[in-house]
């Protein structure tokens, strides 16, 4: 007798992500452009902006854009193609890509982003979609939950009246030619679950990697189903962490209403504050703080990564739990 269990899509990976997530989002974009569909990117920065001047180079992107020289970094992906050490950049020519920026943004420079927009440009991309004229503060956006637009703090989600997770889930769909249910469903708490990321390498002292991560698994997604189901990765900004919010974060990116609509596996790492590796505020590294080859494929955080989506894409959508839940 065969039993029921949802079969993952193999082609269809998107991810997303706010700040040092988003600038994560990027680096995993381009290290594993073959697999990647489609990129949502709020507030992040270039690839290999901070290079290899560490926490003051990430300051300096941030701070000022004035600085980034887009055609060296981009001189910088192509000889990491060649090495093998990220995907090969034509890849990317066919990925969906949806960049926000706050026009008051005073964590992430806008002029960045707008740098981000160019370097995606010259790589080639043609499905870019910008939303740089939000009077927005730094934050994941939503038009449903969270502070005032114009407000910085804790969570970092912010209420700008836009759907950032729906308009962004919607034209990658699009772009992979896979129907969309534009009817938002209903989150449901129970659908939200821990799992081990010490199982694929996570170590709070070595890499700051939280000893466990959340996944949301939609109804249509659970065990007993037999429908396509397809999988979207989120990276959290600075102090968005379980170990900073809860689930908070987890629970209002606005991702698992849309996951509940249309058979998506949401996966949310998780990282922890590391004053020892210059990570007091619980970041995803893009500058280095966790080994020199953080940007690519090597890169000790993008292993434990890809290892995780390997692993749910091959296991129908599980895996493993935490040996002990926070």
């Amino acid at each position: 007798m065969a039993f029921a269990a949802p079969t993952i899509d193999q082609n269809t990976l998107t991810i997303s992500g706010i700040s040092a997530g988003a600038a994560f989002t990027v680096q995993y974009e381009i290290a594993h452009s073959a697999k990647v569909r489609a990129a949502g990117v709020i507030a992040g920065l270039p690839f290999y902006c901070a290079g290899s001047s560490g926490v003051g180079g990430a300051y300096e992107c941030m701070d000022d854009p004035s600085l980034i020289n887009v055609n060296e970094l981009n001189d910088i992906v192509s000889l990491y193609a060649s090495a093998g050490d990220v995907d090969a950049t034509s890849n990317i020519k066919s990925h969906a890509v949806m960049l926000f920026s706050g026009l008051i943004d005073t964590v992430v420079n806008h002029g960045a982003m707008e740098a981000l927009q160019t370097q995606y440009t010259a790589l080639g991309v043609t499905n870019l979609i910008t939303y740089f004229n939000y009077t927005a503060e730094h934050a994941w956006i939503t038009n449903y939950a969270g502070n005032s637009c114009s407000s910085l703090g804790s969570p970092y989600i912010n209420n700008c009246g836009l759907d950032f997770a729906g308009e962004f889930l919607r034209q990658a769909f699009k772009q992979m030619s896979l129907p969309f249910n534009t009817n938002r469903g209903t989150f449901n708490s129970a659908n939200l679950l821990q799992f081990s990321q010490t199982s694929f390498g996570a170590n709070e002292l070595s890499n700051s990697m939280d000893n466990i991560g959340y996944y949301y698994v939609p109804s249509g997604c659970s065990s007993s189903s037999n429908n396509t189901c397809h999988i979207h990765v989120n990276f959290h900004g600075c102090t968005q962490g379980e170990s900073s919010l809860g689930t908070e974060y987890v629970t209002y990116t606005g991702l698992n209403e849309w996951a509940e609509a249309n058979n998506i596996i949401i996966v949310y790492p998780q990282i922890v504050a590391n004053s020892l590796l210059e990570n007091p505020n619980g970041c995803f590294d893009w500058w280095g703080y966790a080994g020199s080859t953080y940007a690519t494929k090597s890169g000790t955080q993008m292993k434990v990564v890809e290892s995780i989506i390997e692993t749910i894409m091959s296991n129908n959508g599980a895996l493993p739990a935490p040996s002990t839940t926070k």
